[in-house]
């Protein structure tokens, strides 16, 4: 990407310059016919933020089986586009709601999907709740959950559900006393393709 300030001076911080927005480096291994592992890092600006830090295990090895379990860093299972990657997306950046309620994307946790029910699509997970990189604030577990449906090739929607908790003032208020908020979120999907 290339930045051109208006007025830029040499030796000053508002300068004309290169620099790269984003690079992925992204690692995916199936050690067996059960076991995928995908680790996933984003280098741009001089930092480094791991992304993606998950095992998935398919009993049986088979998606048919029915049920694919995972254990890491991965995306909340949250409407169309929290969960995709923005290589597929319709447009490169992710819609302002998705980008202040899910920031980040992801969370650490626990997911299971539901592989055998096409044309329905069952995600639901347990997860810490602070997103990206974060540690725990409180000893609840958020849940998180899609059900999708596509009933034809170009068509897909789904109905979402996040139920938590975080640690935090409350809107408004005049303590410093941080306490558990509630966390409730729905969304509904729908997509022509």
């Amino acid at each position: 990407r290339f930045q051109h300030t208006e007025g830029a001076r040499s030796g000053t911080a508002t300068i004309d310059d290169f620099f790269l927005r984003r690079v992925r480096l992204g690692l995916t291994a199936r050690p067996d016919s059960e076991v995928t592992a995908k680790v996933s890092a984003d280098f741009a600006k001089g930092t480094v933020e791991l992304k993606d830090a998950f095992i998935t295990f398919v009993p049986g090895g088979v998606s048919e089986n029915g049920l694919a379990l995972t254990l890491g860093q991965m995306n909340w299972p949250f409407g169309r586009e929290v969960p995709v990657s923005s290589s597929v997306r319709e447009c490169p950046e992710r819609a302002l709601w998705s980008r202040k309620l899910f920031e980040g994307e992801r969370d650490l946790g626990f997911k299971v999907t539901s592989l055998a029910g096409r044309p329905y699509l069952l995600e639901v997970g347990a997860f810490n709740g602070t997103g990206l990189n974060k540690r725990d604030t409180n000893n609840a577990k958020d849940v998180v959950g899609r059900l999708g449906f596509t009933p034809a090739s170009t068509v897909e929607c789904g109905v979402s559900g996040y139920w938590g908790q975080a640690r935090g003032l409350p809107v408004g208020s005049n303590t410093a006393v941080p306490r558990d908020l509630v966390k409730r979120r729905f969304g509904a999907d729908l997509a022509w393709l």
